[in-house]
């Protein structure tokens, strides 16, 4: 699976590399990309992808509207394994599956706080 980048931006085999600095159309179809990508590998899940200078921004709204992960541009892999391992890490710290998508049922069951975030487990 290669994630949506578009050319001449980025580029690299083992991480990304900017040749430029993106574009709003361009990061906005780089931050699409990775979304589709997270919503591949666990499907049903709410994810936000945002990218603020070269930092990429990561949330799971089922979870969270607070808190997520970053990622700065040139860790992530052209494939990126980076960002599917976190996403997973984010799942597992609420207590859900990776695999299988997403159960309403264990969604609902989750301890919430006043904001309606999940709480950690």
């Amino acid at each position: 699976m290669s994630i949506l980048l578009p050319g001449g931006v980025l580029s690299g085999r083992k991480t990304l590399r900017y040749h430029r600095q993106p574009t709003n159309e361009e990061a906005f179809a780089m931050c699409r990309g990775f979304a589709e990508a997270l919503h591949i590998v666990y499907p049903g899940y709410l994810w936000q992808v945002g990218m603020i200078g070269d930092v990429v921004y990561v949330q799971n709204l089922n979870l969270s509207k607070k808190q997520g992960f970053k990622v700065p541009v040139h860790d992530i892999d052209p494939e990126g394994r980076v960002l599917m391992r976190a996403g997973g890490e984010l799942l597992e710290r609420y207590g859900c599956k990776r695999a299988g998508g997403r159960d309403e049922k264990q969604l609902r069951t989750l301890k919430r706080d006043i904001r309606g975030d999940a709480l950690q487990v």
